[in-house]
């Protein structure tokens, strides 16, 4: 039962960081949605974490395809990916939802901004769980 709860959570998981990151890397479904990506990521990137300890900042465009990209390749890892795979994106989505907590918290954001990456971050958690008892069990 653990095993058909943790491919369906994997495969839910993977669909919906696919197409968020293609949001992020062309205005496939929304143009305006497109523009209020590339709005975050230029507010992101101002406060990017090693600006402050090594002086550097990334482009914004730039990163938001590479965060883009990241969570397209994940995606797919997690719904067809062996599972120790899958476990390495489930540690590297969770990674890019810590950046955004970050980001929200650096610009003073509330938590209704903070709420997709909480959830999401959750969402995984519970992934990890899962697959941590199917391991456990089998």
């Amino acid at each position: 039962m653990s095993d058909v709860a943790l491919k369906s959570i994997s495969v839910i998981i993977g669909v919906f960081f696919v197409l968020f990151g293609i949001l992020k890397v062309v205005p496939l479904f929304s143009q305006d949605l497109f523009h209020e990506l590339r709005n975050m990521f230029e507010r992101s990137a101002k406060v990017f974490p090693l600006q402050r300890l090594i002086g550097w900042q990334p482009n914004a465009d730039t990163m938001r395809r590479l965060y883009g990209a990241m969570e397209m390749v994940c995606g797919v890892v997690m719904m067809v990916g062996c599972e120790n795979a899958a476990d390495l994106a489930n540690i590297a989505l969770t990674i890019l939802l810590f950046f955004s907590l970050y980001v929200c918290w650096a610009l003073g954001e509330g938590l209704k901004e903070a709420s997709h990456a909480i959830v999401l971050g959750l969402v995984l958690t519970c992934r990890f769980v899962i697959r941590l008892q199917v391991s456990l069990l089998s």
